[in-house]
């Protein structure tokens, strides 16, 4: 695939990239929808590419977000990330899908932004909203391989955080012990304490209260070689860090969103990972729940061969649906704030067709979605005659 990269600069001077899918549509309204991929994940992931292309022929403006910092709950990244597209292409609408881990990066930040969320609806597939309680449970009842291949992603987490993060001051030898540890929920903890700042650090920004404490008290933690499996754990300064996982904050989603798994995910349990009482009561949430389908599988027949995977289409039909609905709104809101201006407060004695000609004259636009939900014209409404952009902003 092609990709066109552009650099941003969050709030603490590091840079992040934001990967452009080319070609993109020529109208700088059309709908951008924003791609968060899984622990240790790039955008050349087999289901990064295949939403990608599918996204694409469907007429969305696709960007995957190169998030590298390995900090489960900091939300100023992908702040600064949705600031930058809005900089970019102010009046197209955003919309988030999140895979695996990087539902651990979608929540915490629509947790924090509450209503004001940039986001015209998100999507998750497979979401790890606790890694601490996906590494356990993998651990514990789990083929060793699942467990290993965790391990696997972590180091390239911790390598890629500490490749990319100008305050990073770990030496090789350090990095290279800290990347030894062969239990991924021990590597992350130990790795928060090397950072000058964490979400739920005790004084964040001060190197000495946080960083290397396990060295003082037990250096055979980073042992080469060792599979820290009766270390301490977490870190006693990390504690804060794991008392709030993504988990705990769905409750405080207020975007329209569709969450998709499965029963049968061996890498993220269906019963750890998720808080479902707490999704069952967000009038935000939409949860659809398969018996099979796998961790980011739910291929059908030769799916994994030929292209999309059902859960892939479904997520992209709900952005399509929930853009068609807010154009139609967007519509009628403005027929009757025109109707209003001419009839005043006695909307109802307007004549049949006096009601077309308010309709025919409105500057809001269809979202041209065909019935195969194939999307052929730009999606973001213009703005209506009271100047307000009715295709940006949160969906109720």
């Amino acid at each position: 695939l092609t990709w066109v990269t552009t650099r941003f600069t969050s709030f603490d001077e590091n840079k992040f990239d934001l990967d452009w899918f080319q070609p993109s549509p020529p109208s700088h309204d059309s709908p951008i929808l924003l791609l968060l991929y899984g622990v240790g994940g790039t955008k050349n992931d087999h289901y990064i590419k295949r939403i990608t292309l599918e996204a694409s022929r469907r007429g969305f403006r696709v960007v995957v977000f190169s998030y590298w910092r390995l900090d489960w709950m900091e939300t100023r990244d992908l702040k600064a990330a949705t600031e930058e597209i809005q900089s970019l292409y102010p009046r197209a609408s955003i919309s988030c899908v999140a895979c695996s881990a990087g539902a651990h990066v979608l929540i915490p930040f629509l947790h924090s932004v509450g209503e004001s969320s940039p986001f015209i609806c998100a999507c998750t597939i497979s979401g790890c909203l606790d890694f601490e309680k996906v590494y356990e449970d993998v651990s514990a009842n789990q083929n060793a391989s699942y467990r290993l291949m965790l391990n696997r992603a972590m180091l390239r987490c911790v390598g890629r955080h500490h490749e990319n993060d100008v305050h990073s001051r770990l030496t090789e030898a350090e990095l290279k012990s800290l990347k030894s540890i062969k239990r991924a929920n021990v590597m992350y903890d130990r790795h928060l304490s090397s950072l000058r700042g964490f979400v739920g650090a005790q004084n964040p920004g001060e190197y000495g209260s946080n960083a290397y404490d396990y060295k003082l008290d037990l250096p055979e933690w980073l042992r080469p070689a060792s599979d820290a499996a009766g270390c301490r754990y977490p870190t006693p300064s990390n504690e804060a860090h794991f008392s709030t996982p993504a988990r705990l904050m769905v409750g405080g989603v207020k975007t329209t969103m569709l969450m998709v798994h499965s029963r049968d995910d061996t890498m993220v349990s269906f019963d750890e990972a998720v808080d479902w009482d707490a999704v069952r009561k967000n009038q935000h949430i939409i949860s659809v729940q398969t018996c099979r389908g796998g961790h980011i599988g739910f291929h059908e027949w030769m799916g994994f061969l030929t292209g999309l995977s059902w859960a892939e289409a479904m997520v992209l039909d709900f952005v399509g649906a929930v853009l068609e609905t807010n154009a139609q709104t967007g519509f009628l809101l403005d027929v009757m704030e025109r109707a209003k201006k001419k009839k005043g407060e006695n909307i109802a004695a307007l004549r049949p067709e006096e009601l077309g000609g308010f309709c025919a004259r409105s500057q809001i636009i269809s979202t041209g979605l065909d019935r195969d939900d194939s999307i052929d014209r730009p999606l973001s409404p213009k703005s209506g005659s009271d100047g307000r952009d009715y295709g940006r902003g949160r969906s109720g």
